[in-house]
């Protein structure tokens, strides 16, 4: 019953519409850090953003807000409250959005189950969720072209987000 259910999980995902088009990167981000900032001011949690190239790029403004938002509701959750910050940078030919918190990294053992669904991390006790947030992110960058990648820190996690350029 258990595997019905995650294929029927799947297939739900795999079916949403994906709207891929052309947009500019700073301005799309632009807006997202409006929408970001009074939340993570009234959690006290220092937020920067660093998206000032208005390069042109490819894929769903839509769900691309979906997955930012996210990560970002990944890294309140998981991280120690500190700080969040998102940069943007023109990388081998794509743009790269670097979604970066401080706080205790998910361990080596697990990076590579991080992207797989209803997979959930040992720091996930006593938080809400239910294991498909990355794994449809990834889904989603996938379908525009583009990858969803996590890096372990020192002092916290990495999220390197890979849209195609126009």
């Amino acid at each position: 019953m258990v595997n019905e259910i995650i294929k029927s999980s799947s297939e739900a995902i795999s079916e949403v519409q994906i709207n891929n088009r052309d947009f500019y990167i700073a301005d799309f981000m632009r807006e997202i850090r409006n929408s970001l900032t009074a939340q993570l001011e009234q959690r006290h949690i220092l937020f920067t953003m660093s998206c000032d190239e208005n390069r042109l790029v490819h894929g769903d403004p839509d769900r691309l807000t979906e997955v930012i938002g996210n990560i970002v509701e990944n890294a309140v959750k998981y991280g120690d409250g500190g700080a969040i910050q998102i940069r943007c940078a023109l990388e081998e030919g794509h743009e790269l959005i670097r979604i970066q918190n401080t706080g205790r990294p998910v361990d080596e053992s697990e990076m590579a189950s991080l992207f797989n669904s209803f997979w959930r991390g040992a720091n996930a006790k006593g938080q809400s969720g239910n294991g498909l947030g990355l794994y449809i992110s990834r889904l989603y960058l996938r379908q525009m072209e583009g990858e969803l990648s996590a890096e372990i820190l020192e002092n916290g996690m990495a999220f390197i987000l890979v849209l195609k350029i126009s």
